[in-house]
């Protein structure tokens, strides 16, 4: 039986972890993956779990795996799209996309619930304001009639972060009516992958002067930042990302404080009690994490949920 965490701890952690077996490094086929997750819906620690990440290449075969699961289960879709790299192809491919999700809700019927899409932004498309404001307005738009919430992601390149701005602030503009929410890679095999502590505090700075939410994927296998040798650099911590994301959130710190507490690297710095969270001398109450969970920094995506469950076992926070 796991121990139960302090209640601002357990704040933190609910519903955190979106579990996307099927992607780098782990690529589980979708039948041990749906397996995977459906075990861990089953134990003591499923009220860590968000969704689950599926592409929408799998759509078809996910019904047919999923009618003779347990009806009991609290079962979340998230359906991964492919996005396109200029506006006639992204879009021509989200409709075609949104037809493949709609199937898949018909044939779920009402026992599971297809929630949310992300998809990646073409590029070209951001570099121009009252472009970008267009095309995340007209996505999301699409997006939210399927009655999906929608996410969006700006692709990895030299522009990125003039084309993540843009991004948040259309994301910002569009975010009361259609929910609209930006992802954040964080990681991924490569040590190029990551991002650095002050792009990472950057994003959290300007998402929340544009008013826009966030999830991000990739690379949060651990609690707290650290080397790691099979990626052969520092990994980001999601304690470390989320606490950040709080105290921006709840206190407003400017980039370069949140990049300190993104930069940590000792777990005893980090303090959870009933009342809240603290690192060093900047603290949260339990219902400013609720409402930074709730409203800002909602969850982040990993192929495995044992890493995250184990390292916290083992600091005994959980």
């Amino acid at each position: 039986m796991t121990a139960k965490p302090v209640h601002s701890l357990h704040v933190l952690l609910s519903g955190l972890i979106d579990y996307a077996g099927m992607f780098p490094p782990a690529n589980l086929g979708l039948r041990p993956a749906l397996r995977n997750h459906l075990i861990d819906l089953s134990g003591d620690d499923a009220w860590m779990l968000a969704g689950f990440i599926l592409s929408v290449d799998q759509t078809e075969d996910t019904a047919r795996l999923l009618k003779n699961a347990p009806e009991n289960l609290p079962i979340r879709v998230t359906v991964l799209g492919k996005g396109g790299p200029d506006w006639t192809s992204f879009f021509s491919g989200l409709d075609a996309e949104l037809d493949a999700i709609a199937t898949l809700r018909r044939s779920l019927g009402e026992r599971f619930e297809v929630a949310a899409m992300e998809t990646r932004l073409p590029g070209a498309e951001l570099d121009y304001q009252i472009r970008a404001d267009a095309l995340v307005d007209r996505a999301a738009g699409r997006i939210a009639e399927a009655g999906l919430r929608p996410y969006f992601e700006v692709p990895a390149d030299p522009l990125w972060q003039p084309r993540a701005a843009r991004a948040l602030d259309a994301i910002g503009k569009t975010s009361g009516r259609t929910a609209v929410r930006f992802k954040l890679r964080t990681g991924g095999v490569k040590p190029e992958a990551f991002p650095t502590v002050d792009a990472v505090a950057w994003i959290l700075t300007h998402a929340r002067e544009a008013g826009a939410a966030l999830k991000c994927t990739a690379g949060l296998h651990h609690p707290i930042r650290g080397f790691r040798q099979e990626v052969r650099t520092k990994m980001h911590g999601f304690i470390n990302v989320f606490t950040a994301a709080v105290l921006s959130n709840s206190r407003g710190l400017p980039a370069a404080d949140l990049a300190r507490i993104l930069s940590e690297e000792d777990p005893d710095r980090f303090s959870f009690d009933d009342g809240g969270l603290s690192w060093n001398d900047f603290t949260a109450s339990t219902s400013e994490i609720e409402t930074a969970r709730r409203d800002f920094a909602v969850s982040f995506g990993s192929c495995s949920f044992d890493e995250p469950r184990e390292d916290l076992r083992r600091m005994g926070w959980v």
